[in-house]
């Protein structure tokens, strides 16, 4: 007979296994790789078992958490499934305390959670998701857009003082180079072997371009005080560096710290920079505005 704490405990694993049973399923039926499809249904297969093992000791049935689902299935959407199945992943590797905890009761569990993580990471790593084929693609695509795009509005905060013409150049030389930079990207992937197709590459790279392009621009092209609209675009710039190298450190499974602070302090460097450019080609050529 268990102890109540206990049953409360292996009753919340199950909830946890059920729930991630539902998620994966449902990600195998929305499917349309056959590879991963099948990948992700064995994954499903193994959360049950590991729901009807825990389920032996309860000897109850216990429902999904909707709430967790329906986080987890958005998750997919926006960010991907291997962000979703990774960032599920490292939820458990926090539990691993609480298992060492009913092992004390239920022995064999250690060795049990131990080999079924080994077999679910391999399996994840099977997963082939196409758009982190793309990877180079979208770093180039946004690194670009955030260092060009912060040094340009900064540089020109100082020469003209109309938030409005300065967002407005700043759309129109930004759009210009992501197709710049897009056609390099294309004619690279046609010139190199790899899972990259000319046309994937381009397309990721355009569409990270033009996201950090319009994330940053927006406050040039409603506030009126360009220095603070530069303020704003700086913030913002922060948070979207923030959010990819987080998506990427998960998905990817690289050092979050590293590659967040290399790639805040280009980009912020190249704005003081253009700052300090724009203030010497003010003052070098007396442009008053």
């Amino acid at each position: 007979m268990l102890e109540e704490s206990l049953r409360k405990k292996i009753l919340g694993y199950q909830k946890v296994e059920i729930t991630e049973h539902h998620f994966y399923r449902r990600l195998a039926e929305s499917m349309k790789e056959e590879g991963n499809r099948e990948i992700l249904k064995r994954i499903s297969r193994d959360e049950l078992a590991h729901y009807d093992y825990w389920k032996k000791h309860t000897g109850e049935e216990v429902k999904p958490s909707e709430l967790r689902l329906a986080e987890y299935l958005i998750l997919s959407r926006i960010f991907g499934i291997t962000f979703a199945i990774k960032l599920i992943e490292k939820n458990e590797a926090h539990a691993q305390e609480a298992y060492d905890a009913v092992s004390h009761h239920i022995p064999e569990v250690r060795k049990l959670v131990d080999e079924e993580n080994a077999h679910e990471k391999e399996l994840i790593n099977l997963i082939d998701e196409k758009r982190l084929r793309y990877t180079g693609a979208v770093v180039r695509g946004l690194n670009d857009g955030i260092v060009e795009i912060t040094g340009e509005v900064a540089g020109l905060s100082f020469v003209f003082h109309d938030s409005l013409l300065i967002g407005v150049i700043a759309l129109i030389t930004g759009s210009v180079g992501s197709l710049s930079l897009a056609s390099s990207e294309y004619l690279a992937a046609g010139w190199e072997e790899g899972p990259q197709t000319p046309l994937g590459a381009a397309g990721y790279t355009v569409v990270a371009y033009m996201l950090s392009l319009l994330v940053l621009i927006w406050p040039f092209l409603i506030i009126s005080e360009p220095f603070f609209a530069l303020a704003i675009v700086i913030v913002n710039a922060i948070i979207l560096i923030f959010f990819y190298n987080y998506h990427l450190s998960v998905a990817k499974e690289i050092n979050f710290s590293r590659r967040f602070i290399q790639m805040l302090l280009i980009s912020l460097g190249i704005a003081v920079i253009s700052f300090l450019l724009g203030y010497l080609i003010q003052d070098i050529f007396h442009i008053e505005t």
